[in-house]
């Protein structure tokens, strides 16, 4: 039973925030404050800890101990050794009580009307399961900072008017940043395709899109900013740490291979291209001991293939 206390409301749905922590103590708190202001009341909190070297743990129990009377239940999860990001995730999920999860990496921030927006979605369609939204990216300091490449905002507009046998090819092809930091999960659903892959260590976001994609289940979006995403050198997806590095590169292709490559057909000649990019990153060796990669990517027309799609799907 859940235990109830002012900020209880049993009409509405709850809400797990799973806050996913590593070594966090510089921004934990900034996170922590983000699920404390959220305007929605049902909320539990869950924070699960990847063996950080730092004093997370004790930052966050601190804070916790000030806060608890906010959230119907609040706990601390921990774990003797590190088990990459995917593990970390499930033992969150997995412990939580609510009806939908809202994960969020403890250097990220939640606007504060970021779970409202999504159980207002959801309640007025049962049929959403998994949805995305849109994120304002910031600095190390909470700055607004510049959004990525600005052609995927037109291909991830395409993508989310597909339904899901159509993204999960598109997805195949194009592996898109699908704003990961704003899913809003249904748990039901979560366990029904047996949560992460935990044979992936970093990659969290792709295996999942395409166990969701490939059980039916389509992949919806609300156009509000729900997360304030932080941008910085260190984070563990831009960290150039050769360790690290080697890591995402073998996982790039062990994605690739368990689900992105069953897409693919040598008889398409989009599908050749996309082939050739992964060759080309991935296995090329070059000739004579030479790469000269400039040359080679002179006939590598998979950006061109970006690059069309993001003209063809332009709003005006």
């Amino acid at each position: 039973m859940v235990p109830q206390n002012e900020y209880s409301n049993p009409s509405e749905p709850l809400v797990s925030i799973i806050v996913m922590t590593y070594n966090s103590a510089k921004y934990i708190l900034e996170t922590l404050e983000s699920a404390r202001i959220q305007t929605y009341h049902n909320i539990e909190l869950i924070v699960t800890d990847d063996c950080s070297g730092d004093d997370t743990i004790e930052l966050v129990e601190s804070w916790i101990g000030k806060h608890h009377t906010r959230f119907l239940k609040s706990e601390v999860l921990t774990a003797p050794v590190n088990t990459g990001i995917p593990a970390n995730c499930n033992r969150g999920i997995k412990k939580s009580a609510g009806e939908w999860v809202k994960i969020i990496a403890g250097d990220d921030i939640l606007c504060d009307t970021c779970v409202s927006a999504f159980v207002s979605e959801v309640e007025s369609n049962s049929d959403l399961k998994f949805i995305a939204s849109d994120m304002h990216y910031i600095n190390t300091a909470g700055e607004s900072a510049d959004n990525k490449d600005t052609r995927y905002n037109a291909i991830r507009s395409y993508f989310f008017s597909l339904n899901s046998e159509e993204q999960a090819k598109l997805y195949a092809r194009c592996p898109l940043f699908l704003n990961s930091p704003s899913f809003f999960m249904h748990k039901p659903t979560l366990k029904s395709i047996n949560y992460f892959d935990e044979e992936f260590r970093m990659y969290d976001d792709l295996p999942l899109i395409f166990k969701v994609l490939e059980k039916g289940i389509r992949i919806d979006y609300i156009d509000k900013k729900t997360v304030h995403y932080r941008i910085y050198e260190d984070s563990l997806s831009r960290t150039r740490n050769k360790v690290t590095s080697d890591i995402r590169i073998r996982e790039q292709a062990g994605c690739f291979k368990k689900y992105r490559r069953k897409y693919l057909s040598i008889l398409n000649p989009v599908d050749l291209v996309v082939m050739y990019d992964f060759w080309l990153e991935h296995n090329y060796k070059g000739v004579f001991g030479f790469k000269a990669l400039p040359l080679v990517y002179l006939i590598n027309f998979y950006q061109k293939y970006l690059n069309y799609l993001a003209r063809q799907y332009r709003k005006p």
